[in-house]
C-alpha cells in the first residue's frame, strides 16, 4: 500500500526527520556514558559530536545531485541505511576510531536527507499550504533532540550505553523500511530517468542567491547563540546546568512556533514581511543579552519568534525553482546553511580570543542577524525578473 494522502506523506516525513535529531543528539546525551567507558577525553567527544554535521559543506551539492539524477526515494533510503550502519558501529565500538567512522557514516547520510526532505516536501506541497508542511516537517528536529536527551539515558543506565545506540539505529531502520513500502513519488514529478545531474538554470540560480544568503546568515548567529550564550550566563552568575536550561528554550520553542507561522504565512504569502518582522523580533536577544535582565524573557522571546523568518526563508525556495531542480537548488541551499553553521561559531570565537569578552560574540551575532535586512532588499531586487511575490504583490 503506497501513501497517496499528502499529509499521511509529511507525517512520514517528520518521523524521518525526527529520527535524524535522535541520532545527532545520541552522543550528547550519551556522554556520561560515553566518556568513561571508551576512555575519551572532552575533545574527543566534542568531535563526536560535531561529526554529524560536518559532512554538510562537501556534501550538501553532491546529495541533491544525486537525488536529480537517481530519484529521492532511492536515495533517501541510501541515506537511512548509512545512518542505520553508522550508528551500528558506533554503538560496536570500543575506542574513539571505530565511533569517529560510525559518527562520520552516520552524520552523511543525515546530510543527505537534510537537502532532500524539503524537495520532496515541495514535491507534494508547492503551491498548497506550503509554509505550513515546512513549519511542521522543520519542527520535528528538535522533538528528536528532545526525545534522545529525555530516553537515551534512562536506556543507558538500565541496560547499557550501546543498546541506547542501537535502538536509534533501529528508528533509521524502521524509517527506511516504510518509507521503501509506503512512499511513491507524485504523480506529475520528473522519473529519474529523464533528469540530468545538474539540473538548474542560470535565472534559478540567480534567484537562489538571495535565500540562500538569508540562510548562510540565519545559521551563522543561530550557531553564535547557541555556541556563546551559556558561557556569557555562566560568566553573570548563573549554575552551568541553569545556563543550559535557559539556552533550550530557544531551541525548544520553535517547535510551537514552526507551524504557527507557517500557518499564518499560507494565509497570508507575505514572505518578506515574515522575515523582516521575524529578523527584527529575534535580533533584540542578541544585543539583550550581554546586558542583563531576565535572561528566559530574551531566549524566549528568539524562540518563539525567530521561525517566522525562517519559514519564509524556506518558502521563498520552493517558489523560485522548479519541480526538475528543486534536488539541486535545495543542495545548493543547504550548503550555505552548513558554511554559516561552520563559519559563525568561528568568527565568534576569534572576536573573544583577541578581545576577552564573550559579550562581543552575542553583538556579532546580533550584527550578523540584523545583514539578513539589507540582503532580504537585495533578495528583492534579484526576484523582480521572475516576478516572485515576496510581499503578497
Amino acid at each position: 500500500m503506497r501513501l497517496t494522502n499528502r499529509w499521511a506523506v509529511l507525517a512520514l516525513l517528520c518521523f524521518i526527520r525526527l529520527v535524524m535529531g535522535l541520532q545527532l543528539q545520541a552522543a550528547s546525551a550519551l556522554s556520561a556514558f560515553i566518556v568513561p567507558q571508551l576512555g575519551l577525553d572532552y575533545t574527543q567527544l566534542g568531535m563526536l559530536v560535531g561529526l554529524f554535521m560536518l559532512p554538510g559543506i562537501p556534501l550538501s551539492i553532491p546529495s541533491g545531485l544525486l537525488g536529480a539524477r537517481f530519484g529521492d526515494t532511492a536515495v533517501i533510503a541510501g541515506a537511512l541505511a548509512l545512518m542505520t550502519v553508522g550508528s551500528i558501529m558506533f554503538g560496536a565500538s570500543d575506542g574513539f576510531a571505530w565511533a569517529f567512522a560510525g559518527r562520520l557514516l552516520a552524520g552523511a547520510g543525515s546530510v543527505v536527507l537534510m537537502v532532500l526532505l524539503p524537495t520532496v516536501t515541495t514535491d507534494w506541497f508547492a503551491g498548497r499550504e506550503i509554509s505550513t508542511a515546512t513549519g511542521l516537517l522543520v519542527s520535528s528536529w528538535p522533538v528528536g533532540i528532545a526525545a534522545a536527551l529525555a530516553l537515551l539515558p534512562p536506556v543507558a543506565s538500565a541496560l547499557s550505553w550501546p543498546v541506547a545506540v542501537y535502538a536509534t539505529a533501529a528508528s533509521s531502520a524502521v524509517a527506511m523500511l516504510l518509507f521503501l513500502a509506503l512512499y511513491r513519488a507524485p504523480a506529475a514529478h520528473p522519473s529519474p530517468a529523464a533528469r540530468r545531474l545538474w539540473v538548474i538554470t542560470p535565472i534559478e540560480l540567480r534567484s537562489l542567491l538571495g535565500p540562500s544568503l538569508l540562510w548562510l546568515l540565519t545559521n551563522m548567529g543561530f550557531m553564535v547563540l547557541m555556541g556563546f550564550a551559556p558561557t556569557l550566563l555562566v560568566g553573570q552568575g548563573f549554575a552551568v546546568g541553569e545556563a543550559g536550561a535557559l539556552v533550550s528554550l530557544a531551541s525548544l520553542l520553535p517547535v510551537l512556533g514552526y507551524p504557527v507561522f507557517g500557518h499564518l504565512l499560507d494565509r497570508s504569502g507575505r514572505i518578506g514581511v515574515f522575515i523582516a518582522c521575524g529578523t527584527l523580533a529575534s535580533t533584540l536577544p542578541f544585543f539583550a543579552l550581554p546586558l542583563g535582565g531576565p535572561a528566559w524573557l530574551w531566549l524566549a522571546l528568539f524562540g518563539l519568534t525567530y521561525p517566522a523568518a525562517t519559514v519564509a526563508i524556506i518558502t521563498l525556495v520552493t517558489r523560485v525553482l522548479s519541480p526538475a531542480s528543486r534536488s539541486t537548488g535545495f543542495g545548493i541551499f543547504y550548503a550555505f546553511c552548513y558554511l554559516g553553521m561552520a563559519a559563525g561559531p568561528m568568527l565568534a570565537g576569534m572576536v573573544v580570543d583577541m578581545s576577552g569578552r564573550v559579550d562581543l560574540s552575542l553583538w556579532l551575532g546580533g550584527l550578523l542577524w540584523l545583514m539578513m535586512l539589507p540582503t532580504l532588499l537585495l533578495t528583492r531586487l534579484w526576484l523582480r525578473p521572475r516576478q516572485v511575490a515576496l510581499a503578497g504583490e
